[in-house]
């Protein structure tokens, strides 16, 4: 029988269908779709008809759907079946949907952070208008490295079980009554600050107003020396200052290299303008 003139070899059927042979090979050692002819010298051919059913099966891989649970639809074909099938697949692509778009959300505000950041002053002490924000809070009984790396790590486990994302980086809050007497370094006070309240889930706000800010840039245990031009502006202008202060960074390992490099904001809010 001339085969090659009825039937499609596995490099041509491969070749049509944009697999290589080894997929093909693969996919008729497991039982899911075999050449229609082996003939005894164990070359395969494909017929022109089994185009349409290798496009059902690349179609729903290409869903993500496992090879076991494709192969059990093909030895279970009905047209009810299929229809189960593929609005079980439409449910799951709308979901992957969601979670594009709140991706690509979070990739434009990340993005926003950085150009602004970018155009900053550092050196300038400035009022600024915040919209109202949220936080997830969470608190360390020790302000150690260790202990306040462990806490960040459940904070964000936390949000990610959950499905919540910010484009933030985590924040401290710290207190007039430690500023007050020029301890900087109590970091026990961690949240992760939302432009928008997450749902299902306790949270706090970071009232809207003027909050009078200061850009720390360099390490940390330096800090205190942006604290106090911030304190020092608000004397100036006799301001009266929130005891909440907010630390975000603006600049981090992800963004810049280095310590002396890294940005820090320091924000209160002013409670007489």
């Amino acid at each position: 029988m001339d085969y090659k003139n009825k039937y499609l070899t596995t490099g041509e059927f491969a070749k049509l269908t944009g697999v290589t042979k080894h997929t093909l090979f693969h996919y008729d050692e497991i039982g899911l779709f075999s050449p229609e002819l082996k003939t005894e010298n164990n070359y395969r051919y494909y017929s022109i008809s089994q185009l349409d059913a290798f496009d059902v099966i690349w179609t729903l891989k290409e869903l993500d759907m496992p090879l076991s649970e494709i192969k059990e639809y093909l030895n279970h074909k009905s047209p009810e079946t299929l229809i189960s099938l593929l609005t079980k697949e439409e449910k799951i692509i709308d979901q992957k949907l969601t979670n594009l778009k709140k991706t690509k959300k979070w990739l434009q505000k990340k993005s926003q952070i950085i150009k602004e950041a970018m155009e900053i002053n550092f050196d300038q002490i400035e009022l600024r208008d915040f919209p109202a924000q949220y936080y997830i809070f969470s608190e360390t009984s020790s302000s150690d490295d260790k202990a306040v790396a462990m806490k960040i790590g459940e904070l964000v486990a936390y949000c990610e079980n959950r499905g919540i994302k910010s484009p933030y980086s985590i924040g401290y809050l710290q207190h007039w009554e430690n500023i007050r007497r020029k301890i900087y370094n109590d970091y026990r006070h961690i949240y992760m600050l939302f432009d928008d309240p997450p749902k299902q889930i306790h949270y706090h706000e970071k009232p809207a107003g003027t909050y009078l800010c200061a850009w720390h840039q360099g390490h940390w245990n330096s800090i205190g020396q942006s604290y106090e031009r911030l304190l020092a502006c608000a004397k100036t202008h006799s301001l009266v200052l929130h005891e909440e202060y907010y630390e975000d960074a603006i600049l981090d390992e992800l963004t810049i290299s280095g310590y002396e490099n890294h940005v820090t904001l320091i924000s209160v809010r002013v409670l007489n303008r």
